[in-house]
């Protein structure tokens, strides 16, 4: 086999020569004699012996043979590698996972320097309760710049706690920081009424949400009166001559107060009072509150420069376990003879003993001659 082979590529002995010289290494030693011996020898023009010359196709035949072995499996494996990719979908090579970058810390915030040396950071914007702090400051000092006007003292003093709500409502109540001047100015009944409506704005202020409930809002503003009861000056609010009285709001007033000269008049005096004071009592069982008032007449000519009659003062007391919410006082009086014909002025003049009040309110009398006037006014009072 192998003389074959060395006899059919005798012909492509000088190409193969220069090809296999560059391919072939070294051999180990015992080996035999290096075919490199027989190139060189030819190389120089020498004529190879017939043993190396021998040995050169032998070693050139087992070459030809092992590339003939090597090119048949690579057509193998290639036709191999078709197949499959004729039978398989063509799947995309996955591409290299990329690690995930680490994590960097945060780099500090960088301020900037400042640009000149007046350079300032630009300030927050104020919020609604700081709006509110500095108009109601702005509102309280340009008030107590008028604290030498006595006479306006106590709007003054109510404007000033309307700002004290304003506040409290914003930023909490916090009695040092609105607390209000001197209350030299005021009497004690103005101050009690301060107070008063000093503690219903702080009451509401502390509880915006009473605003809205009725029953709240009356229960705080009746506490508020309840406190105000002995600030308040007493008031007359209504005064009747009438012929008959029965109760609170229930009496027979005379149509007419034409009343004839010469006789006895009798007639009787009706007093509505509000704003009275109470005195509370202590040890009593079958009462608590007092209300301790006076009253008295004067009747005066027509320009009120003569006091015609007066019935003295007369101390009225009422004891009850509750507060009472109506009062009236009723005098029988007649009015004398020797009133003289022509128009009057009555007037009541009521004191309160608690609170220290004084209210009055008048009552016009006429005196006539004729009796015919006198009976047209009863008849038309009946």
């Amino acid at each position: 086999m192998r003389a074959r082979i060395a006899f059919g590529i005798a012909g492509l002995l000088p190409l193969m020569l220069s090809g296999c010289a560059g391919s072939s290494g070294a051999k180990p030693a015992g080996s035999g004699p290096s075919v490199n011996a027989g190139l060189n020898a030819l190389a120089a023009n020498e004529k190879p012996s017939t043993e190396e010359l021998q040995r050169f196709i032998e070693q050139s035949a087992i070459d030809m043979e092992e590339l003939k072995n090597a090119q048949a499996q690579r057509d193998r494996k290639l036709a191999q590698a078709r197949l499959t990719q004729a039978t398989l979908p063509e799947t995309p090579p996955s591409p290299p996972e990329t690690p995930a970058p680490e994590a960097q810390p945060e780099p500090p915030p960088v301020t900037p320097p400042n640009v000149g040396l007046n350079a300032q950071a630009k300030p927050p914007e104020p919020t609604t309760r700081d709006r509110v702090g500095a108009l109601a400051s702005e509102l309280r000092k340009t008030l107590l710049e008028k604290n030498d006007d006595p006479e306006s003292a106590l709007p003054r003093y109510l404007a000033l706690a309307m700002l004290e709500m304003l506040s409290a409502s914003e930023q909490g109540i916090d009695p040092d920081a609105v607390a209000l001047p001197s209350f030299d100015k005021l009497s004690d009944k103005e101050r009690a009424a301060l107070n008063s409506i000093r503690d219903l704005l702080e009451s509401l202020a502390r509880d915006p949400g009473a605003a809205g409930d009725p029953q709240k809002v009356s229960a705080l503003f009746a506490r508020s009166l309840e406190a105000l009861a002995n600030s308040q000056t007493v008031r007359i609010t209504r005064a009747e001559l009438c012929s008959r009285v029965e109760a609170f709001g229930r009496y027979t007033p005379f149509e007419s107060h034409a009343f004839l000269a010469g006789e006895a008049n009798r007639v009787i005096v009706y007093t509505e009072v509000d704003k009275y004071a109470f005195r509370e009592l202590q040890g009593e069982k079958n009462a608590r509150w007092s209300v301790e008032l006076s009253q008295e007449l004067q009747l005066y000519n027509a320009d009120g420069s003569m006091l015609a009659w007066r019935r003295p003062e007369e101390p009225v007391q009422e004891r009850s376990l509750n507060k009472r919410r109506d009062f009236f006082i009723t005098q029988m009086i007649e009015l004398p003879r020797t009133l003289t014909v022509g128009p009057y002025t009555l007037k009541v003049i009521v004191r309160d003993k608690v609170g220290g009040g004084v209210s009055e309110a008048v009552v016009a009398v006429n005196i006539v001659a004729d009796k015919a006037i006198v009976a047209a006014g009863d008849a038309r009072s009946q």
